[in-house]
């Protein structure tokens, strides 16, 4: 059974994605310097390899469920295959589903590998079995909510071998849980500090205003000063502290209602490879938002 998941905006990420892996492949065919590099695609939250949209999709109103390949797929499919595949899922039996694409995929049989556990420890591994002078690689973080911590990403830019893209739930994660009077209780404002690396986010994000109360005395009080455009920039300036380069304007993805959900991000960690990695990247971009 395939996953079940959004719409429009899932295709736009996906093909934004493929694009990318396209383009990135194509360079290193073309270099014979890069070629001399092992290559890796890393998926951190695989999934089970399809997804089902039961909405109408591109404006076909006549089918009410519409299979697309999820990312592990897209991945698997472009034309010039990367070395090694890395497909990191926590579930169990979506492991499973993925162990099915070395069957689907004989070419690829020695090249994908499963793990079965959590994307922070999983992923770490993997990096720490590369090479600056032998690998380079792509990964892919589509996390479910807040689950990716500011932390990995250091962990990720610290091998300077790495080009990411990490789809960021800044407006149906984190501005839910930042309150307009700022009453966020601690775990959650534990967890935010862990997602943005820092706990100056609170004094950016929220303004003390004076006023007068019922009694006519002055009180202090918090009013959240933030709006989602404001927050993905502030999360790229982020991004922008630790990887060498960053695309400066993430890809926004709105649901039917023209509303944004998420931002679609992209930053390189490898000092030489990076202007032309962002130079693509914000080709893709850009195409997607006209």
């Amino acid at each position: 059974m395939a996953d079940h998941f959004g719409g429009n905006w899932t295709i736009t990420k996906l093909r934004t994605l493929n694009d990318y892996l396209e383009a990135y492949k194509k360079i290193f065919d073309k270099n014979l310097k890069a070629q001399s590099f092992t290559t890796h695609y890393i998926d951190a939250f695989a999934g089970k390899g399809d997804l089902v949209f039961e909405d109408s999709i591109e404006g076909n109103l006549f089918e009410m469920e519409a299979h697309y390949p999820g990312s592990a797929k897209i991945a698997l499919h472009i034309k010039s295959p990367f070395d090694h595949y890395h497909f990191i899922e926590k579930d169990r039996s979506r492991c499973q589903k993925l162990e099915e694409l070395k069957g689907q995929y004989a070419w690829a049989k020695d090249r994908v590998h499963i793990y079965n556990g959590d994307c922070t420890q999983e992923l770490t591994k993997i990096l720490k079995s590369f090479h600056i002078t032998k690998d380079r690689a792509v990964i892919f973080l589509d996390p479910f909510g807040m689950h990716v911590e500011f932390d990995l990403l250091k962990t990720i830019a610290k091998t300077k071998m790495v080009d990411l893209w990490i789809l960021v739930p800044h407006a149906v994660g984190f501005m839910r849980q930042l309150q307009k009077d700022g009453e966020i209780i601690d775990s959650v404002r534990g967890k935010l500090d862990r997602v943005f690396g820092e706990t100056d986010w609170f004094e950016k994000f929220y303004k003390e205003y004076s006023v007068e109360n019922l009694f006519g005395e002055e009180e202090t009080i918090l009013i959240k000063a933030v709006n989602e455009k404001e927050l993905i920039e502030y999360y790229v300036l982020r991004l922008g502290e630790i990887f060498h380069k960053v695309a400066p304007n993430p890809l926004i993805l709105k649901n039917t209602k023209n509303i944004p959900i998420f931002a679609l991000c992209f930053a390189a960690s490898n000092e030489k490879g990076s202007e032309t990695a962002i130079k693509i990247a914000r080709h893709l971009i850009e195409k997607k938002h006209g």
